[in-house]
């Protein structure tokens, strides 16, 4: 079984750092589908199609430091390696509190090292 995904708003700072990031303002756009939720209604065929159309598709990053588990998401699909570009993806769906977390979730669009 692949991916499973959930449409989310995007929450922007007054600042943007993601250098032209995904979700950067520029981009304009507003709501992102995020990948990685067990119990979510879209799938990797229809991020695929999301993708093709220009949408923004995230996929969920959890990383291990010690005893805490640290929640984020990166663009679908990117190999390099990205830092956080300063804002957020969440959505009131029940299935996100519980698949995922309780609060917004940092986006990890800020690509460090881009292809020369």
């Amino acid at each position: 079984m692949g991916l499973k995904g959930l449409h989310v708003s995007i929450l922007r700072s007054d600042s943007d750092c993601t250098a032209n990031g995904v979700t950067s303002a520029a981009r304009g756009a507003q709501q992102a589908l995020l990948l990685g939720i067990e119990d979510g209604i879209y799938d990797e065929a229809d991020a695929q199609r999301h993708l093709d159309r220009g949408d923004v598709v995230l996929v969920i990053e959890r990383r291990r430091f010690g005893t805490e588990v640290y929640v984020t998401a990166k663009p679908w699909g990117e190999k390099r390696q990205c830092a956080a570009g300063g804002n957020f993806v969440y959505t009131t769906d029940s299935r996100f509190r519980s698949g995922v977390c309780a609060y917004p979730i940092s986006v990890h669009d800020h690509i460090l090292f881009r292809d020369e």
